[in-house]
């Protein structure tokens, strides 16, 4: 527990990375003592001398024991209780990203309620809601970026918008626009980011003296009628403009960075150029692997 050292970039160990730390101290102490280890968790991890709610479930316990040692203890809780959910590995990766997997939330604002019933602000029986939220419309979020923007968009409404903010009645589909102008605020870069190499074995293209075959047909996106084109596109030998039908050099390349990514955009014309939103959403996808 002592290891950990929250985010790796942090000029320092942050004070969430300590308090981390003392709370599984604190249950391994416990258990040391005599004390049920489940018990022991539960007390620590919610900041609760006498927990009304289970932070660690049966089920989340039989899973954190399984973890490999060495791992983040937060981390490997967080992996858990997303296990005890039945839910793909990735989502837990979106959840660790997310400020679920830096600090433990304790046990909310003092005594009073939310209209959910839960500890008013944040707390470790709010992150356990949470899980089960992104566990269930995981289908819809599609990808751990999105898991990790849903959990940080949701825990900053309750914490400083409205202590009773609840995910019960919204679906990802509802929140999608506020989660687009919630990243908008949040992820930050600059000049230029290294992006890992895709991780699925995809491989670029390299021809020369090349032709288009004739009668291809191509539709571009957005290039419709209704938007001012043509819908479709004849390409190669005979076409009506004769596109693609000169011999010709064909690369096709995964591109490595961001600065790659807005001269893509210039090159094309496109939204990447200079649209920042547009940037954002890849610079998320990017990041996560």
């Amino acid at each position: 527990a002592l290891s950990y050292k929250g985010d790796v970039n942090a000029a320092a160990i942050p004070e969430a990375a300590h308090r981390v730390a003392l709370a599984f101290v604190k249950a391994l102490i416990a258990a040391g003592s005599g004390s049920p280890v489940r018990d022991a968790l539960n007390t620590a991890l919610s900041g609760e001398e006498e927990p009304s709610t289970s932070v660690v479930s049966k089920a989340a316990y039989k899973a954190l024991v399984k973890e490999p040692a060495g791992s983040s203890p937060l981390h490997a809780l967080r992996r858990a209780q997303v296990a005890a959910q039945k839910a793909p590995e990735w989502v837990s990766e979106g959840v660790c990203k997310s400020r679920l997997g830096r600090q433990l939330l304790g046990a909310g604002k003092g005594c009073d309620l939310a209209t959910d019933g839960l500890p008013e602000g944040v707390s470790e029986q709010l992150a356990i809601v949470y899980i089960d939220w992104v566990c269930k419309h995981h289908e819809e979020l599609a990808e751990p970026a999105n898991v990790a923007m849903a959990l940080d968009y949701a825990l900053e409404m309750r914490a400083v918008q409205d202590a009773g903010y609840s995910l019960a009645g919204r679906t990802p589909k509802t929140i999608a626009q506020a989660m687009e102008a919630y990243a908008l605020t949040t992820v930050k870069f600059d000049k230029d980011e290294i992006f890992e190499p895709n991780p699925y074995g995809i491989k670029g293209l390299f021809l020369t003296n090349v032709t288009i075959p004739a009668k291809t047909t191509v539709q571009v996106p957005y290039d419709n009628p209704f938007n001012g084109g043509p819908d479709k596109y004849e390409l190669g030998p005979g076409s009506k403009e004769g596109r693609g039908s000169l011999p010709c050099t064909v690369r096709v390349a995964e591109i490595g960075s961001l600065r790659e990514l807005i001269q893509e955009g210039k090159k094309l014309n496109n939204c990447l150029e200079d649209r920042y939103d547009s940037q954002v959403k890849y610079v998320i996808r990017a990041r996560q692997r």
